[in-house]
């Protein structure tokens, strides 16, 4: 049930905003990890180190990561496009906070040619 409940919010997110791909990462700290909770386009888990890529830096700085030309900044890993055999453009990632105001999880959003810097998101 919740599997379906979040695979409809992270589409509905991702169609709203555009994006071609979504993912919700959820951080798992006891492993040192993040993995996909759901995702419009992954078929398969991915699992990554806390400290690795934007969603970890998104983590890391309880911060939204906007960054308008994803090859150029250092944190992307082109390895996942390599995997999907796409070409990524833009990234969005915002943190999903529990009440006490840590981050639990990551909305990871994708977009191959449209960059969101609007709306108050200063573009990295």
């Amino acid at each position: 049930m919740f599997n379906d409940l979040f695979g409809a919010a992270i589409t509905f997110v991702a169609e709203a905003l555009g994006a071609e791909s979504a993912t919700l990462f959820v951080v798992d700290r006891a492993k040192g990890q993040l993995w996909t909770r759901a995702s419009k386009e992954l078929a398969k888990d991915v699992r990554l180190p806390l400290d690795m890529g934007l969603v970890g830096l998104c983590v890391r700085t309880a911060l939204p990561v906007n960054v308008e030309n994803a090859y150029k900044h250092p944190s992307f890993l082109a390895a996942l496009d390599e995997q999907t055999g796409s070409h990524t453009k833009s990234v969005l990632c915002t943190p999903v906070f529990d009440r006490g105001g840590r981050v639990i999880g990551v909305r990871f959003l994708l977009f191959f040619a449209l960059a969101l810097c609007t709306a108050g998101l200063r573009c990295a």
